[in-house]
């Protein structure tokens, strides 16, 4: 049995050098095959570089029970800046937005982060926006989200 055991050992040795520089290749060409499949896709979609800038609101709409309510001409006005460092300055103003009915005035400042073509934003004010994600499209985000029934849809522009 050693003889055998001994003779398998010596075999398999002598296999393993012939087909190792085989096996080696193999899995560098696989390697190589892999890291392009899975690099980076920054030439693809949008960069936080790329989205980063000035937005002023173009749309800002509320829907409920069929009535359409243009918000933007009853005086209301979005304006928040994309900071490349994911970091978000601006202005959200809402006349009669209280609810005692006084105007709404809200600092923007706080951050955005960017997932695929998704834009989230992040402050401490009490706004909706936080609550939608925005899909970026070139120059425009656009981002829609149903509240209590209401659906409030707005368009942000990059000026």
């Amino acid at each position: 049995m050693g003889v055998l055991a001994s003779y398998g050992r010596t075999f398999w040795a002598r296999s393993m050098k012939a087909v190792l520089p085989a096996v080696q290749l193999l899995l560098s060409i696989l390697m190589v095959i892999a890291a392009n499949a899975c690099g980076d896709d920054s030439g693809t979609g949008p960069s936080m570089q790329s989205v980063a800038g000035s937005y002023t609101a173009s749309s800002f709409t509320v829907t409920e029970s069929g009535n359409t309510t243009d918000v933007l001409a009853l005086g209301a006005s979005i304006d928040v800046t994309l900071n490349r460092n994911g970091t978000t300055t601006g202005n959200f103003f809402l006349p009669g937005g209280e609810e005692d009915g006084s105007d709404f005035n809200a600092d923007l400042s706080g951050t955005w982060s960017l997932n695929g073509t998704t834009v989230s934003f992040s402050h401490s004010a009490n706004t909706f926006l936080p609550e939608v994600p925005f899909e970026v499209d070139g120059e425009t985000l656009t981002g829609e989200q149903t509240f209590v029934g209401a659906l409030v849809r707005a368009t942000l522009r990059k000026d």
